[in-house]
């Protein structure tokens, strides 16, 4: 079993000079809400100092900067998740010159993530390596300096994106996969520029039960239990095979 996207929602087309962003997001089912934000501010100035869904706080995740103008962030909120529609925002400590954010539900999903991951750099066609393991939910986001130099194009499933964000022209975009192995490369496809980019595994809410070995004996099955032998060997007892 793996855990599922619900929905997402973003702040279309990103904001300029703000101390906060909000919008509606529709809850069905979800169990687990990430928050994806990317910032472009001079200096660094601006900080996601809290992340809200009707009004209940997330916990940060990472976050992580090129050092020079962009910034990338990743929350999450596992607990008291209100369902139907409510708002969502993401508040800065300062105004922040440009800025991208969104929220994504997910269903079937544990309240402990991956080891989140972040890398920057200078080039074109940005990357993050991320720790995974075959069926969870790869989320990452990258903060880009590109703009109107180029399309930032996602290697995976586009979750939201907010191009050519104000003066400075930053790039935000947030994208998920489906990992296959120990790591997922999450990448990009755009011109040289300076990037950040983050990104952690969501993985599938454990079920007590749903991969238990069974008694077969005729067409019933049971739950596993050792048998007469202290050893913990599989044994076979009343014409019944335990395994």
């Amino acid at each position: 079993m793996s855990a599922l996207v619900e929905s997402t929602s973003s702040d279309p087309g990103g904001s300029l000079n703000v101390t906060s962003v909000s919008f509606s997001h529709t809850v069905t089912a979800a169990n687990l809400l990430l928050a994806t934000v990317g910032m472009g501010d001079s200096g660094l100035g601006a900080n996601v100092s809290s992340v809200t869904y009707a009004t209940i706080d997330f916990a940060s995740v990472i976050e992580a900067d090129d050092a020079n103008f962009e910034r990338t962030a990743i929350w999450k909120l596992t607990h008291d998740i209100a369902t139907g529609a409510n708002t969502f925002s993401v508040n800065f400590d300062e105004a922040c010159a440009q800025s991208g954010c969104g929220v994504t539900g997910f269903t079937d999903a544990s309240d402990t993530l991956g080891t989140p991951a972040s890398n920057t750099a200078a080039t074109a066609n940005p990357t993050v390596d991320v720790e995974s393991v075959s069926g969870d939910i790869v989320v990452s986001m990258l903060a880009s300096d590109v703009g109107s130099l180029s399309v930032t194009t996602e290697g995976g499933t586009l979750l939201w994106e907010a191009e050519d964000v104000g003066p400075g022209d930053s790039d935000f975009s947030a994208q998920r996969q489906t990992a296959s192995g120990t790591t997922t490369v999450c990448a990009w496809t755009s011109n040289a520029s300076d990037w950040v980019a983050v990104g952690v595994a969501v993985k599938a809410a454990f079920k007590p039960g749903a991969n238990a070995p069974t008694q077969r004996s005729g067409l019933q099955d049971a739950p596993y239990r050792l048998g007469a032998h202290s050893s913990g060997f599989p044994s076979e007892l009343n014409g019944q095979a335990w395994f």
